[in-house]
């Protein structure tokens, strides 16, 4: 059973306390921590797509002023990985070469038995080009489109939240 959020110290906190705590329980990755029993949506990176973006940039800010550079890094580099991080990839894989793998030999077989006595030489050459450019590109679309979904469907509603969060929080001040 899904608890609902109390709100009995909202009034205790400061208003960026409030409008980020409430974005972070009503975000997609608290959502797939619930109906997870909390097995998903515990990483930095469930933390970086699927967090509130607005309660990102709050923590960002708040660990800046306390000096929490860690911290500020992390929630900005999450925010930042899922705007920019599709792009970048893209942008990296053009530059991804193909790999060519080359082999050529010769070999000797002798076969002698009482009656009779064989040999051959064989020469052989394998020559193929892995695709690893053309895999790289494709790795970094799929990944630039997935985010870039993500950020459609995550956005409206992080900002929505958020709205209704600061709405509430500055009532209740």
């Amino acid at each position: 059973m899904i608890s609902p959020m109390t709100i009995s110290n909202v009034g205790k906190q400061s208003f960026f306390d409030c409008v980020k705590q409430s974005g972070d329980y009503f975000s997609l990755q608290h959502g797939l921590q619930l109906i997870s029993g909390g097995r998903l949506g515990n990483g930095w990176i469930s933390s970086a797509v699927l967090g509130n973006s607005p309660s990102a940039v709050i923590d960002f800010f708040q660990s800046l002023s306390k000096g929490d550079f860690g911290g500020a890094a992390s929630s900005g580099g999450g925010e930042a990985a899922t705007r920019w991080g599709g792009k970048a990839a893209v942008a990296s894989a053009s530059n991804v070469p193909n790999v060519a793998i080359a082999a050529a030999g010769a070999a000797s077989l002798r076969v002698e038995t009482p009656a009779l006595t064989a040999s051959a030489r064989v020469a052989f050459q394998f020559k193929t080009v892995l695709p690893t450019g053309l895999l790289a590109r494709a790795g970094a679309e799929g990944l630039n489109l997935g985010l870039e979904a993500v950020g459609t469907v995550k956005d409206p509603i992080d900002f929505a939240v958020s709205s209704i969060s600061a709405l509430v929080c500055g009532i209740t001040r």
